[in-house]
């Protein structure tokens, strides 16, 4: 966020609400989680994946001090799905974390991002529980640039939960 606060870029993608009453928040349709895992992987052969079919793997989790929500979201799945998650290591963005999987250094909990592909790697969604997350697109307030503002009308707004709108709508 200090990027776009500095200037350096127009528009940020981000899974966590920063306060902030010079920027300007939109909620973006929620992404299914899948699970990243190494191609012969023994649960690779599945369609779709039960979370706690994986409760034995080493998983790659998101780096706790940089998304801290997302790690969260995911170490709650994880113990809701009956377990405490054995991490393997952590990755500071879904790249690093396929990386990982494609070396086979665990499994990874990511966002199903359509253009995120790696060979070595099968991504299987998850059957229970559908996990979710949601995504932010901000911007500055006071100064955006008119490529900026036909790419923020270019996508469409979710719909938002009640508690999240009156946040929203309080900013």
């Amino acid at each position: 966020m200090e990027k776009l606060r500095t200037f350096a870029i127009d528009i940020a993608c981000t899974e966590e609400i920063y306060p902030d009453e010079s920027q300007e928040t939109r909620p973006l349709k929620p992404l299914p989680v899948v699970l990243g895992l190494y191609k012969k992987h023994p649960l690779a052969k599945h369609k779709t994946v039960r979370l706690q079919m994986a409760a034995k793997e080493h998983f790659i989790l998101p780096t706790p001090f940089r998304v801290w929500a997302v790690h969260e979201a995911f170490v709650h799945a994880c113990e809701q799905a009956g377990f405490k998650p054995d991490c393997a290591g952590y990755a500071a963005n879904a790249p690093a974390a396929v990386g990982m999987a494609a070396a086979n250094v665990g499994v990874a909990l990511l966002h199903e991002l359509p253009l995120l592909r790696c060979p070595e790697v099968v991504f299987r969604r998850l059957s229970e529980p559908s996990l979710k997350l949601r995504m932010y697109l901000v911007w500055r307030k006071d100064q955006v640039s008119l490529t900026a503002k036909n790419f923020i009308n270019l996508v469409p707004q979710a719909t938002v939960p009640r508690r999240e709108k009156a946040y929203l709508d309080a900013r």
